[in-house]
């Protein structure tokens, strides 16, 4: 609706923007007719656009960024973006009613990364952080900072997933190859709270002293992973296999595929 004020004129917002910027209405005046020129063909009522798309049997991707965590309204504040970011909320950004949408695909790393601060609880330190960091490439795609890297957390995911339409959710998990050659593999399945076990994520967004509940997994072996995305599930590590089903059984949703490499097409289905 914004873009659409500025294609056509909006008279209310051009009059305060006028009275704003003042003697540098000129310039602002210019760059708003620039702005038309650009947004007039790609500008348009999207709500009718999706609406017709889907009563004539059409089908329709949206596409989130950022996690779950970092949803403004239900993520660790103040460690947040400035939006929401959980499924539900398509709706409202793109004026679509979410009870038509058919599936949601949520995507979650075999392992946890934060960019800035906020709470980690499964925060990994020293060595093994720098392996896991080097063979994820965990750095800023803008700045190149070093991402904090942990283990799995069960418990953070599990509330992830309550948060984006459960009822219609699969998983891909991802870089299941940056597991190998770490030794034993570890996943939150609780937290230690004051000595009692809690399995409730809300405590560490409150910044309460959380201690991880760890379930140990058998180490990942390195393996030709171009074999296994030709191969199919079955051929997959069975120490993988394990890790997965455990993940796919706690958290009571089905997991769709697992990608094994950084290249495109490197994911394979479990069904």
């Amino acid at each position: 609706p914004r873009v659409m004020d500025v294609v056509y004129g909006n008279r209310h917002d051009l009059s305060i923007m006028r009275m704003l910027v003042g003697d540098g209405w000129d310039v602002t005046n210019e760059w708003l007719d620039m702005s038309r020129r650009v947004l007039s063909p790609i500008a348009g009522d999207v709500p009718e656009s999706l609406s017709s798309i889907y009563e004539k049997g059409g089908s329709i991707l949206f596409e989130g960024a950022q996690g779950a965590l970092l949803d403004i309204t239900y993520g660790t504040y103040p460690y947040v973006t400035s939006s929401n970011t959980v499924a539900s909320y398509v709706g409202v950004g793109a004026g679509f009613p979410v009870s038509k949408i058919d599936e949601v695909i949520g995507v979650a790393k075999l392992y946890v990364t934060r960019v800035g601060a906020g709470p980690f609880p499964t925060e990994i330190a020293g060595g093994l952080s720098e392996k896991m960091r080097s063979k994820g490439g965990e750095y800023g795609s803008t700045t190149g900072r070093p991402r904090r890297v942990g283990w799995l957390d069960l418990v953070a995911l599990k509330y992830a997933v309550s948060l984006n339409e459960p009822g219609k959710l699969r998983l891909v998990l991802t870089k299941a190859d940056v597991l190998t050659g770490l030794g034993d593999l570890k996943a939150a399945v609780a937290y230690s709270v004051d000595g009692k076990e809690s399995s409730n994520f809300i405590d560490a967004m409150l910044g309460k002293s959380v201690k991880p509940v760890y379930e140990s997994f058998d180490p990942i072996p390195e393996v030709d992973w171009g074999s296994v995305t030709k191969g199919g599930w079955d051929v997959a590590p069975r120490q993988l296999r394990k890790f997965v089903d455990f993940v796919q059984d706690y958290l009571k949703v089905e997991v769709a595929e697992v990608s094994v490499g950084p290249q495109r097409g490197m994911n394979v289905e479990l069904r």
